[in-house]
């Protein structure tokens, strides 16, 4: 989880860099620099450790931890890395746009930082060199396999934006754009087993007791799965989990660390913990309320009056936060009510508590972490369950009722989704063929169809008047340009309406210079960056025809 979140936290710094917040200075030489940070932060923390500074070194170590998107944050906003891809490639990368090589090439220091971090890391955590290669190779599979589920995505959307009406239908139609949203998704869930097994150091758990103790208490439950795999951490890590969804890609994984660990009466204990979250579909439950939270606030967005990118990304992130807070608070509560199908199911609670005590070690004995209670308080509550069945009973209904409240907001979001991709459906088909050019299309299904919008109808009509030679992008703006000048703003602001359909940013910062309320300060932009346009305005506003 913790590459996830650092990838993510990748993801916001583009966001940042789009509203602008960054400074103007462009550096190479700063970017490449900050690959070397993380050798120099591991020798100042030694140097602290030896002098006693424990909590200086461990500041150290987090922000060694988390280098990959501080670096990242630095590199983009600060020394200018996006600007200077686009002067390398000469094409704008955002994250609103598609996807190909130059996004790839902006992506690339966040990459190199957090691979650089893990091998810095290795060395301190580590001494020997042997020991040093296995923690690298184990922290560059983690990572590998937390930053694969997006370059699969990048690639996906990039293949998908090759094809120019590909590529209208899912920016224009929002009924396509959900669609291919849910096949990559379907797509994710799919994978995932195979993903892990490759991305992982995974092989079949061998014959023996413990295989044959766990498959025992699989039919016992009626838990059906393709395998049971062994994790090869180099003994760094101790963790189980189900992976996949449907008895024929269900996978079962133990690290290597738990097996060495846990007896065997512990070892089903942890089986029957991690069946737990199966039977009572969790996984469900998380997917409901992330889906409706975030297309919930979609639908909103798309509802409301044409929100500004300051918006748009503040509500990004703030619902980013609020599934992580939720996330958090719903996770610790599933993984007490996965310990109580434990002890439920194997009638030991002493088994889940003493694995509870093996796996969790002293550091967790007493401290909550974001996705787990405390070691201490998961074993009270099991004693308390073991003691009164109200108990467990109590936060077996809560969670029952989480999970249906989660479905029950789902579907309606999913309804609300479906009724308005469905009422825009007509309107935006338009809208494609006017992206394209291709007007005659256009219009064809304006006039076949009420449900098409007045200003969309009229901008089809515009586009079938123009002459084949007008309807080029260059000749677009300069009639736009043109009208402008004769006195006719709502012509101009049509015409760039068109071409901002036709995918051309500069299109929407005309319009929006057009449409300023603060026509100085919009003026003396303009007169910096295109003063054909900026004498355009002067002269409509001397006429007095804005």
């Amino acid at each position: 989880m913790a590459y996830l979140a650092q990838i993510v936290a990748a993801a916001a710094v583009l966001l940042v860099y789009d509203l602008e917040l960054r400074l103007s200075a462009s550096s190479p030489t700063g970017v490449v620099a900050l690959l070397f940070v993380p050798y120099l932060l591991t020798a100042i923390a030694r140097r602290l450790v030896l002098r006693g500074a424990f909590r200086a070194a461990g500041a150290l170590h987090t922000l060694l931890a988390w280098w990959g998107p501080v670096a990242f944050l630095v590199a983009t906003c600060g020394l200018g890395w996006p600007a200077l891809v686009q002067d390398w490639t000469g094409v704008r990368n955002v994250m609103s746009g598609w996807p190909d090589g130059a996004f790839a090439l902006t992506l690339a220091p966040f990459v190199a930082y957090a691979l650089v971090a893990i091998d810095a890391t290795a060395r301190v955590d580590e001494v020997r060199g042997a020991e040093i290669a296995r923690s690298r190779s184990f922290q560059v599979r983690l990572f590998l396999a937390a930053l694969t589920p997006f370059a699969l995505f990048l690639g996906i959307t990039w293949l998908v934006g090759l094809s120019a009406r590909a590529r209208a239908n899912v920016e224009h139609v929002a009924l396509w754009s959900a669609a291919l949203t849910l096949s990559l998704g379907g797509l994710a869930v799919l994978t995932l087993p195979a993903l892990l097994r490759r991305t992982w150091d995974t092989v079949a758990l061998p014959p023996g007791r413990a295989r044959q103790a766990l498959e025992d208490f699989a039919r016992h439950t009626g838990f059906r799965f393709r395998e049971l795999l062994v994790w090869r951490t180099g003994h760094q890590m101790a963790n189980a989990a189900v992976v996949g969804v449907g008895a024929g890609q269900r996978v079962v994984v133990f690290s290597d660390l738990l097996l060495a660990q846990l007896p065997l009466r512990e070892l089903v204990a942890v089986m029957a913990h991690e069946v737990g979250h199966a039977a009572r579909h969790h996984v469900l439950t998380f997917i409901a309320w992330s889906a409706a939270l975030f297309l919930g606030l979609e639908l909103a967005l798309r509802l409301s009056p044409e929100p500004s990118e300051l918006v748009l990304a503040l509500a990004a992130l703030g619902a980013v936060a609020l599934w992580w807070l939720g996330f958090g608070w719903l996770s610790r509560r599933s993984e007490l009510e996965a310990d109580l199908y434990a002890m439920e199911t194997t009638g030991d609670v002493q088994a889940m508590v003493s694995a509870l005590e093996i796996v969790g070690g002293p550091h967790a004995r007493s401290k909550d972490s974001w996705r787990h209670f405390s070691t201490a308080r998961r074993i009270e509550f099991l004693q308390r369950a073991a003691q009164d069945e109200r108990v467990g009973r109590r936060l077996t209904r809560q969670m029952r009722w989480w999970s249906r409240i989660g479905v029950a907001a789902a579907l309606l979001v999913a309804l609300g989704q479906g009724y308005t991709l469905l009422d825009g459906f007509a309107d935006e088909r338009v809208r494609v063929e006017l992206a394209l050019g291709d007007y005659e299309r256009a219009d064809e299904l304006a006039t076949s169809d009420e449900r098409v919008l007045d200003g969309t109808r009229r901008l089809a009509q515009i586009g079938l008047m123009l002459e084949p030679q007008q309807r080029e992008p260059a000749e677009l703006e300069r009639a736009a340009r043109l009208a402008l000048e004769r006195g006719d703003p709502r012509r101009c602001a049509e015409l760039l309406e068109l071409l901002a359909l036709r995918g051309e940013p500069r299109a929407d910062e005309l319009l929006a210079a057009l449409e300023s309320s603060r026509l100085e300060d919009a003026l003396a932009e303009l007169r910096e960056s295109d003063p054909q346009w900026a004498s355009a305005l002067e002269s409509a506003l001397r006429t007095g025809s804005r």
